[in-house]
């Protein structure tokens, strides 16, 4: 599997979206029998521990038995969510294909990034240089999910006092001489050290404390890529300026 290669000159990006090793392949496939058979015996469990939790909640008035009862309750949530990212990132739905304003997706995108909120300890920047408008051709919910992990990521690996910019602007080297659309997020923080770049996408690896993300988001956002045939890039520097950048170059359609 393919990460970012921290050898590479901090100027250049690396492009991690282009996995096609018939190995690769038969193992995601593995991994999503695994993910079927292993919600089939896990969800019903949880369900039912969900259920009664929730039952006696209605009438407990004790605030820390409350606590705990809501503690439970989330905690299945968290296992319900595991088993499904792990399911949808071994074997994602295949992608509709839609006529796509790549400025209205950039900005329906920022203002949700905003709206998750940094409590007005980062600094938020939003870059738009695409000049003309472009049309994408693509799925909207499946590149909006695929933005919407380079974002959480971003935001999760900025410290109190960072940055964070989000970027729209047009791409160098489209697909038989067409054009492309960059679409992207930069953030100065906390770093990404070796370990994280070799295991960037790997399922259920996490930078953060254990219990405190479930290890998709770039697993995820790989996926989406690949489905979309959409470039995704990591670099470690964004107009000069050290920061960590992710960027998705979507081709322009040409009608």
């Amino acid at each position: 599997m393919q990460t970012p290669d921290s050898s590479r000159s901090s100027t250049s990006s690396n492009d991690v979206s282009s996995y096609d090793d018939a190995l690769e392949s038969r193992v995601f496939e593995l991994i999503a029998e695994f993910a079927a058979g292993a919600g089939h015996e896990l969800n019903n469990p949880l369900a039912v521990i969900s259920m009664l939790a929730q039952n006696l909640l209605v009438d407990e008035e004790d605030p820390n038995r409350r606590w705990a009862l809501e503690s439970i309750l989330e905690q299945t949530r968290l296992g319900h969510e595991m088993l499904a990212s792990l399911r949808l990132f071994s074997r994602p739905p295949q992608p509709s294909e839609e006529l796509i304003d790549a400025r209205a997706l950039f900005q329906e995108w920022t203002s949700r990034e905003r709206e998750q909120g940094t409590d007005g300890a980062v600094e938020i920047t939003i870059l738009d240089e695409l000049g003309a408008d472009a049309r994408l051709k693509s799925d909207p919910a499946m590149l909006t999910a695929l933005l919407s992990e380079l974002g959480r990521n971003a935001r999760e690996a900025t410290a109190q006092g960072g940055r964070l910019l989000y970027f729209l602007k047009s791409a160098a080297g489209g697909v038989d001489g067409g054009r492309s659309v960059e679409i992207g997020v930069a953030n100065a923080g906390l770093g990404f050290d070796a370990k994280a770049k070799a295991l960037a996408f790997a399922p259920y690896y996490s930078g953060r404390r254990s219990g405190r993300g479930l290890g998709f988001g770039l697993s995820l956002a790989r996926r989406f890529a690949e489905v979309l045939d959409v470039r995704l890039q990591y670099g470690e520097e964004f107009a000069g300026e050290p920061m960590e950048t992710w960027r998705a170059i979507v081709q322009e359609s040409s009608r």
